[in-house]
């Protein structure tokens, strides 16, 4: 197995992955220095800071000294990843850290636990805790030596869904709290009552809608299905009257009725398709004939009065009136749309409508001109979806930002996780009836209240269903949720 050995951390010479981890620290006396931390360290610093301050604790890291040096040597150990100098007379603590070995290379959340626990050693004055959680996990990353225990290593599995556990290990190393998280429970117990669960296909892009008739519909890039009153789902086939149910696309218009779109790459032209309130669908728009384009359509989306938009794979954007057979067709070429293809569109009950390009944002308030919304230094990345909420906010995520465009077309973003992709992914929004926005991530399901995400533990489903594919709460108020598996459940 792959070592780090710590005098506050060291690691093996040969080693290419961070796997047990070794710790202790060393004190002495030493000239005044002013502090200095490295640029490549700094934001590690900030978020150590940042950290403590979401949990009420004020630390300063004006004196800190960070210094890089290869071949780290003390007390007969070799090879030593960092080591924490505490100056007693002079309270000048300094880490040293040798950044040439394996775990500098091995993700940001490795770099991360290496650094706060010797930033708990110098600055936190915290010795080595070694209590094991009831599953036999460290409770501390202030251990003397395990494998990393919430980082991801690249290359590994076992590894990858880890990062929930992050925000316990944050919470002991600020707080000192002996309270077991879920995940560390011999037999997690789920805090979400479980009240069906049936297996599904896996398939990407799933997404769940309810129809006013009370009608629950699950759709995916390989199926249409439907359950009614929380029965195991029913996979809509031809008899139907779908020609073909291969990447289909659901919205409500509104009235709350179901609409459904095919975009199958098989066939020469797409169909949209309206059902009928008895399990049937009838053709209503087919895009090789009129008043539809001769382009595969690629988004579409109802106004509250009934007219639809809809987006096409050759950039063209087109507005459809539900009391004319007539369309406006918009393209960078005679209005001020960008030469992109428009992957998402959000009709608001103010009038408003948000299209969302591959990273861009852009919005109609109702006269046809598109406006590019300034994201300031936030630029999104691939969009993956956009909901409103009634006062007017509406909710765009991509994998790993979270952006909040107000009423007043006014746009703000957070990122949920100060690192990359590898650690969290957003997969799906939904905004409750009372305005509440949750989240479906890599990291289980989140409640986003205030600027803050709800902790992993507050909705969970047990560690080994933590990734939360599509996330929907019915007239009911039960949460569906697709994680693997589609899961019916209602919160303990």
């Amino acid at each position: 197995m792959t070592k780090i050995t710590f005098e506050a951390f060291r690691i093996c010479s040969h080693a290419l992955l961070v796997a047990v981890i070794f710790f202790t620290c060393k004190s002495e006396n030493e000239p005044t220095r002013e502090g200095y931390i490295p640029d490549q360290i700094q934001p590690y610093a900030d978020t150590f800071i940042a950290e403590a301050k979401k949990r009420g604790v004020t630390v300063s890291l004006d004196n800190l000294i960070v210094e890089f040096e290869e071949g780290i040597e003390l007390n007969g150990q070799q090879n030593l990843t960092g080591l924490c100098r505490n100056s007693t007379s002079l309270n000048t603590p300094v880490i040293i850290l040798d950044t040439t070995l394996g775990w500098w290379q091995s993700g940001e959340l490795a770099r991360e636990e290496v650094i706060f626990h010797e930033l708990g050693h110098c600055i936190l004055g915290r010795p080595h805790e070694d209590r094991l959680l009831e599953n036999d996990n460290y409770a501390s990353i202030m251990r003397t030596s395990s494998p990393l225990l919430y980082a991801k290593l690249p290359g590994t599995v076992s590894s990858v869904f880890k990062v929930h556990r992050r925000e316990y290990y944050l919470d002991e190393l600020f707080l000192k709290t002996d309270t077991e998280p879920c995940w560390a429970q011999t037999t997690p117990t789920a805090n979400l009552n479980i009240i069906s669960e049936f297996e599904s296909q896996q398939s990407p892009n799933v997404k769940m809608l309810q129809e006013a008739s009370g009608t629950m519909w699950i759709s995916s890039s390989w199926q249409l299905s439907y359950s009614i009153d929380g029965s195991a789902p029913t996979v809509i086939d031809a008899t139907s009257g779908f020609e073909t149910d291969y990447n289909t696309r659901i919205g409500l218009d509104h009235n709350g009725e179901l609409w459904a779109l095919n975009t199958d790459y098989r066939l020469p032209y797409n169909t949209i398709w309206k059902h009928d309130g008895n399990l049937h669908f009838d053709e209503i728009y087919r895009s090789d004939s009129m008043p539809l384009t001769n382009d595969q359509i690629r988004a579409f989306a109802f106004t509250s009065e009934g007219d639809f938009w809809y987006s096409t794979w050759a950039s063209d954007l087109v507005f459809q009136s539900a009391n004319t057979s007539s369309n406006l067709i918009f393209n960078s070429e005679n209005s001020n749309l960008p030469d992109a293809l428009i992957s998402h569109i959000l009709p608001m009950q103010d009038g408003r409508t948000i299209f969302g390009t591959a990273n861009q944002l852009l919005v109609d308030t109702g006269n046809y001109n598109f406006e590019l919304l300034d994201q300031g230094e936030s630029q999104m990345g691939l969009i993956v979806e956009m909901v409103g909420d009634t006062r007017g906010n509406i909710w765009v995520s991509d994998q790993l930002h979270l952006a909040r465009i107000n009423s007043e077309n006014q746009f703000s973003s957070s990122r949920l996780l100060p690192y990359g992709l590898n650690y969290m992914r957003i997969n799906d929004l939904f905004v409750d009836r009372s305005n509440q926005l949750w989240i479906g991530s890599s990291t289980g399901l989140r409640r986003w209240t205030d600027g803050s995400l709800s902790a992993y533990c507050d909705f969970s489903l047990g560690e080994s269903k933590n990734v939360i594919e599509a996330f929907f709460i019915d007239q009911q108020k039960r949460f569906w949720l697709q994680s693997g598996t589609l899961i019916i459940a209602q919160p303990n």
